[in-house]
Formats: structure tokens, C-alpha cells, sequence
């Protein structure tokens, strides 16, 4: 569970008051109250208790279950085809009928913002030199500079 830095109540803590509430007879508001949350809390936390046990107080993500609004795969797949085929986000924009902002976002994912980003790249030429072993403890000079 990934807490975050404002929680109030971790997951045990949420049992703990929730369990004061359902077992104990504790009211909301005293629960709330000996947690520091509002009353609203408790009701919440005791309402996702009682409805899906004590797996209903763990944290949900925030993230959404489903994008309405999120483009189709197949048009996405189109927009990077017609882009291959070297046209421009306005073309592309007008023949999918979506518009340029969407292509201009497709294409970004796909690494196809700018034209040069269909040529092939050029491999990198690396070039490695000899090395020269030489070892640092015994050169020809090193018994003239230590005596001298």
C-alpha cells in the first residue's frame, strides 16, 4: 500500500476504527474524533467496510478504470502509417479526422514527431586505439630519477 505523506490512517488504522464502530458501538463521530478525521471519513471508511470488507479499506488507485476519450489502437496504427508515408500532421489530421493535436500526441509516442525521424540513423563509428602497456613500476628512467 503506498500511503501518502498527509494520510491521516493507514490501513490498520482504518480497521481499528472501523472495528470500534461496528463492535464497540462507537458513534462516527467519536471515532472520528479519536482518529483526527472528520466525521465524513469515518462514515466513508465504515460505509466501503461494511459493503466489501476489510479489503475496501485498503488505498484505490486515482488512476481511471477507462479513457472515453482515448483514441482507437487502429487509428493510432494509421496515423504512424500515413506519418511513414511521409505526410504532414495536417494531412494526417484531416484524412483520419482527428485533429492535429491528436496526431502531434500520436506521432510523439511513436518517436515520429519530425520528418528526419523517419530517415534510418547513421551507425555510430566508434574507434578504439591501442593501448600501451607499459607497466608504472619499472621504467628505464625510473633508477635515474630515484638516485638522482
Amino acid at each position: 500500500m503506498n500511503i501518502h505523506k498527509n494520510a491521516r490512517l493507514t490501513f490498520a488504522r482504518r480497521l481499528l476504527m472501523v472495528q470500534e464502530m461496528t463492535q464497540h458501538g462507537l458513534e462516527a463521530c467519536e471515532a472520528s474524533s479519536r482518529h483526527g478525521v472528520r466525521t465524513r471519513t469515518a462514515r466513508k471508511w465504515l460505509g466501503r467496510y461494511l459493503v466489501e470488507g476489510a479489503s475496501g479499506l485498503t488505498d484505490a488507485s486515482s488512476r481511471p478504470k477507462w479513457s472515453p476519450r482515448a483514441i482507437a489502437p487502429s487509428k493510432a496504427l494509421l496515423i504512424v502509417e500515413l506519418r511513414q508515408r511521409r505526410m504532414t500532421h495536417v494531412r494526417i489530421a484531416q484524412s483520419v479526422g482527428v485533429s492535429q493535436a491528436t496526431v502531434s500526441r500520436v506521432l510523439h509516442r511513436a518517436g515520429l514527431s519530425t520528418l528526419s525521424d523517419l530517415l534510418p540513423r547513421e551507425p555510430v563509428q566508434r574507434y578504439e586505439h591501442a593501448r600501451l602497456e607499459i607497466c608504472c613500476t619499472s621504467t628505464p628512467n625510473s633508477s635515474a630519477i630515484s638516485s638522482g
